[in-house]
């Protein structure tokens, strides 16, 4: 009875106390996500569209897949903003739909429009 008690029962981690801790680990790491040689074969066939036989440095290819992941991220955490906002933990595709939709207003037509609410969007209802 005394050993018994004496050892404390193991609790059970909340449900997605993993998965935070391994988000906040990958969040911490710098290194690159997307493995190289698959990126650099989509590289190679993105480019074969435009002009056969070219050539890449390997820094070039680098530089291009850190352009890429740094995008990525950004998407995705201002998709998870967004699916926190409307209170879900799972983004959709309506989420990143919005948020390039709202990029795109941003940069491409400027500010002015969001402020204002003369925005001259394709689909956009303007109260």
């Amino acid at each position: 009875m005394t050993n018994n008690h004496a050892q404390k029962a193991m609790r059970r981690a909340k449900s997605g106390t993993k998965a935070l801790r391994d988000i906040r680990r990958q969040q911490l790491d710098t290194s690159l996500i997307i493995p190289k040689l698959p990126f650099q074969r989509l590289v190679r066939e993105i480019a074969e569209d435009f002009k056969s036989n070219l050539r890449f440095q390997q820094s070039a290819i680098l530089t291009l897949q850190e352009a890429a992941e740094c995008f990525l991220i950004r998407e995705f955490e201002m998709t998870n903003l967004l699916a926190i906002h409307v209170k879900r933990v799972t983004i959709q595709a309506k989420d990143m739909i919005l948020v390039r939709r709202l990029q795109d207003m941003m940069f491409n037509h400027g500010a002015v429009g969001l402020i204002d609410g003369n925005v001259s969007h394709p689909g956009m209802k303007v109260r």
